[in-house]
């Protein structure tokens, strides 16, 4: 037996916490290192996709070798702090905590009013024997779609299109969506003027477009391989 066996393990730091000790009396404001951090962790999460948006981050805002390792740091304690409360999002709480702009209109949903609303329209778990399309024209963090993907019961037939005028909520739900391995295209554009500036098929999105029949509609139900 050894001298620690009657201690309670120490909880991980929230990744916020993380992300503090990087902006607490140093050369950048919290919300440009929470900003940051989202850009490369969802370059990151995009499986060689977004190399060069990687590199133009941390050569923009001249991260050292130390505040990576940081980033690292924060994006492994925000995976653990999803695996202890699954679909739930903490990222656009996060995004209110670090700065976000109510002057702009960015109001973060409550996770527990996107599970009601995602219940409504999942009342019963999707077919298994067809693609289910679903649509966030202003997706924010992408808690919606975690209350819904939650609700349907298989996730993993479920073909998301997410929108939003911020490049931070893109890359959000883009982290979100990823972690979760929700088939997901963000888009940077603007849902009303149709003006699109940037677009990310996740990983779990190219899976399943890869095993979709030759000539299928990406956004709409087909039946499943």
């Amino acid at each position: 037996m050894t001298a620690h066996s009657n201690q309670i393990p120490v909880p991980p730091r929230p990744f916020t916490k993380v992300l503090e000790d990087i902006s607490n009396g140093y050369r950048h404001h919290a919300r440009d290192v929470f900003r940051s951090f989202c850009r490369l962790a969802a370059c990151a999460l995009a499986a060689g996709t977004r190399e060069e948006e990687y590199k133009a981050e941390i050569k923009e805002r001249r991260w050292t070798g130390t505040d990576l390792a940081k980033f690292s740091e924060a994006l492994a304690a925000l995976v653990l702090q999803m695996e202890r409360e699954p679909f739930c999002d903490f990222l656009g709480p996060a995004y209110m905590e670090f700065g976000g702009s109510r002057q702009a209109g960015e109001f973060y949903t409550p996770m527990s009013v996107s599970k009601m609303m995602a219940r409504m329209i999942f009342p019963k778990p999707i077919p298994t024997t067809k693609i289910t399309t679903l649509a966030d024209p202003a997706c924010g963090s992408g808690g919606m779609i975690l209350a819904s993907a939650e609700a349907c019961g298989h996730p993993t037939h479920l073909r998301v299109t997410a929108t939003d005028v911020s490049q931070i909520a893109c890359d959000m739900c883009f982290i979100n969506t990823t972690l979760w391995h929700i088939p997901t295209e963000v888009i940077h554009g603007n849902s009303l003027s149709m003006e699109v500036w940037g677009y990310w098929k996740n990983l779990a999105f190219r899976i399943q477009e890869s095993r979709l029949p030759f000539g299928s509609e990406s956004r709409r139900g087909v039946e499943a391989p």
